[in-house]
């Protein structure tokens, strides 16, 4: 995160151990430190020469860094600075030096799409905290995420850093459902939510990659099923069960839930699309760690804008 320390930070009055921690947090390159007020730079330089003189220069010449790349950022992606003073200090730096969590339905599928999502984008930032854990996932579950979120959300004391992606479960692009109106409650609490515009995450695999779903039946079912699939427009594969597809007893009668959407929809379609992808079909992007930004867009018109979105509310607490 950019965080701006004010002059008050460095009063004798705080606890020295504290100052430390966050200047660490900046050495490591977890979080940027951004002087709004250039003045702060030599406050803090005076302040780390009497107790840290070794890395007193170095600090400065941090905060002066960071300035600079925030006044490029101004216009692209708006992460949100973190104030901290005197008053707020030991919670800044207990909230700053904790992971950031980012709260998923399914710990074990969606942070493959996540991933798959940052290397396509090139989000190194994401990977990063990832990698030097930095930022943590945790299972949500569909009917639990809010509470698992809220749960997190009160582990903070000063700066909710907590994020949640929620499946949106729209039957189409105006539907709202209850994970909307979840999503509006946590963000009330102060995390940063994105609610899906397609209907699952699954709905954003691209192409290539269900087609490599053999393991779904037969080749020649894959292949009629991928067939059907890219016969549908946009809009409507955006809100297809890709799991489980449609009741396989009776295709001509889908789940009453979708008899909307297949309305005007051909019988062979629906038939071919009867059970879907499969359950586990997110993992399929394993196979394909190369995925570009046109392989996502092929799942639908705004998935690029959407995607860059859902990045930037991720990137807000790491």
């Amino acid at each position: 995160m950019r965080v701006e320390l004010r002059p008050s930070t460095f009063s004798d009055d705080v606890e020295l151990r504290d100052v430390l921690n966050l200047i660490h947090c900046f050495t490591s390159g977890r979080h940027d430190w951004v002087a709004l007020d250039p003045s702060v730079i030599d406050i803090a330089e005076d302040y780390l020469q009497q107790y840290l003189p070794k890395a007193a220069a170095s600090c400065a010449e941090l905060a002066q860094k960071g300035t600079v790349a925030a006044t490029w950022a101004a216009g692209s992606i708006a992460v949100p600075s973190i104030s901290v003073e005197e008053s707020n200090l030991a919670d800044s730096v207990h909230d700053l030096c904790r992971p950031a969590i980012f709260v998923v339905e399914n710990e074990n599928s969606d942070p493959v799409f996540v991933e798959a999502v940052c290397r396509a984008f090139d989000d190194k930032r994401i990977l990063d905290a990832l990698e030097h854990g930095w930022m943590e996932y945790a299972h949500g579950g569909g009917s639990t995420i809010e509470s698992v979120a809220r749960s997190e959300a009160r582990r903070f004391r000063a700066h909710v850093r907590v994020a949640a992606l929620l499946d949106s479960d729209s039957q189409h692009r105006t539907h709202r459902t209850e994970n909307h109106v979840k999503g509006a409650r946590l963000a009330e609490l102060g995390v940063a939510v994105h609610v899906l515009t397609l209907r699952e995450v699954e709905n954003y695999i691209p192409n290539k990659v269900l087609a490599a779903t053999g393991n779904r039946g037969k080749w020649s079912e894959s292949s009629k099923r991928m067939t059907s699939l890219k016969a549908l427009p946009l809009e409507r594969r955006g809100y297809f069960d890709m799991k489980r597809g449609y009741v396989e007893s009776d295709p001509s009668k889908p789940q009453q839930a979708q008899q909307a959407w297949a309305a005007d929809l051909d019988t062979k379609i629906l038939k071919d699309l009867c059970g879907g992808f499969g359950g586990n079909v997110l993992l399929e992007l394993r196979k394909f760690p190369n995925l570009s930004i046109r392989d996502f867009e092929s799942t639908g018109e705004d998935v690029r804008v959407e995607i860059r979105q859902f990045l930037t509310t991720i990137n807000s607490v790491i």
